[in-house]
């Protein structure tokens, strides 16, 4: 749990949803074309990074560390917009 790949792998993985996620409003419903290049190539890192992230990690750590991201990722969205 010590291995610093991996916790490089988590961070590439939360960077890259924070990517995808921030995309999400700027291709207005997929309509405009490269914010919906960036949704697809960040939505698809972030799930490579995490299967990476799974490997050196327990699966139920790796797991809870990926929903804690997605968490707070929704939390800031809502902020933003209010």
């Amino acid at each position: 749990m010590n291995n610093p790949i991996a916790w490089l792998w988590l961070t590439l993985a939360v960077i890259s949803e924070v990517i995808a996620t921030t995309s999400l409003k700027a291709s207005k419903e997929l309509t405009v074309f490269w914010p919906s290049v960036l949704i697809v190539i960040g939505y698809m890192l972030a799930s490579y990074f995490a299967i990476l992230t799974m490997r050196h990690f327990p699966a139920i750590l790796g797991l809870a560390l990926i929903i804690c991201g997605v968490i707070l990722i929704t939390i800031f969205s809502k902020m933003k917009a209010s």
